[in-house]
């Protein structure tokens, strides 16, 4: 239970936690430079454009691959070449960078992991954050849902368990009491006392609490008690109770209904303290 409770925190500071993402220099170059290829290669959004497919070359390329995807791409992209073109210094210089990163093993590395794992994106104070879940009212209104009903399931769980432990122990003691009472041959009931209660106990193995005050038994038996399952808690009860409060009444039931409440009213008739009589007030004649 201890170890549950731990867990749901754990697991919910986890998911609703804010807090700030500590990025490297290197980290943040290579996020600003993704994020400007994209703007120009991919200005729709609609599909991100790797830095190797920039280069048309494979992720598992050599360096020597690259350099030559580079040199290739760097002729057609030269700033010479389309003086008419907007921005395209700009681009040959990205072009440049792309290429730095790649031919690097250690932030060629760090982009990998991103490009497999995915980007941050730029918050609105330029900082670049991973998009966080951000949950609705119907969500926290599941949570909510689902922590009660877990809850409610826990505590039947663990008073029912209390319960047939407890029936459990009565039951040995009582046992034991009965056969040192009597030794191996029991007769058919032996009177015993447990726990400053008093118990009948038969020769069939019932056994049963004495209630001494009425003269009355009841049998016990921890083989009796039902372990509370998933249709016994709140995630199962409060929907089938919300249906029936909203479920039109049969013709059936609402006779039985009616049934019910002309019994109830005629009990209570019944049970009104009738007026006394009236009696003369008076003093006794005198002979």
């Amino acid at each position: 239970m201890k170890f549950s409770i731990i867990f749901l925190v754990t697991l919910f500071a986890l998911v609703f936690a804010q807090g700030g993402n500590q990025w490297s220099k290197e980290d943040r170059e290579i996020f600003d430079l993704n994020l400007a290829v994209q703007k120009d290669l991919n200005p729709d959004n609609s599909k991100p454009v790797s830095f190797y497919q920039w280069l048309d070359t494979e992720r598992k390329a050599s360096v020597d691959e690259v350099t030559k995807s580079y040199r290739k791409l760097s002729r057609q992209l030269h700033p010479d070449k389309n003086r008419k073109v907007p921005g395209a210094t700009d681009r040959f210089t990205r072009l440049g960078l792309v290429y730095k990163i790649l031919i690097n093993k250690d932030l060629r590395k760090r982009y990998d992991f991103y490009l497999k794992n995915g980007f941050p994106r730029e918050g609105e104070n330029g900082e670049f954050v991973f998009k966080r879940f951000k949950p609705g009212v119907g969500f926290a209104l599941f949570v909510l849902y689902f922590l009660i009903g877990l809850g409610s399931y826990v505590v039947k769980y663990l008073n029912a368990k209390k319960i047939k432990s407890t029936i459990e122990r009565v039951e040995r003691e009582v046992r034991k009491e009965a056969s040192r009472k009597n030794g191996v041959r029991l007769p058919a009931t032996t009177d015993v006392i447990v726990d400053g209660r008093q118990y009948c106990y038969y020769n069939t193995g019932e056994i049963h609490l004495v209630d001494t005050d009425n003269n009355i038994e009841h049998p016990i038996s921890s083989q009796g008690v039902e372990m509370p399952g998933i249709k016994d808690s709140l995630w199962v009860t409060l929907p089938v109770a919300l249906f029936n409060l909203v479920k039109p009444k049969s013709a059936a039931e609402k006779a039985e209904e009616a049934k019910i409440q002309q019994e109830k009213e005629a009990k209570e008739e019944r049970e009104k303290p009738k007026p006394k009589a009236a009696t003369k007030v008076g003093g006794r004649r005198r002979k």
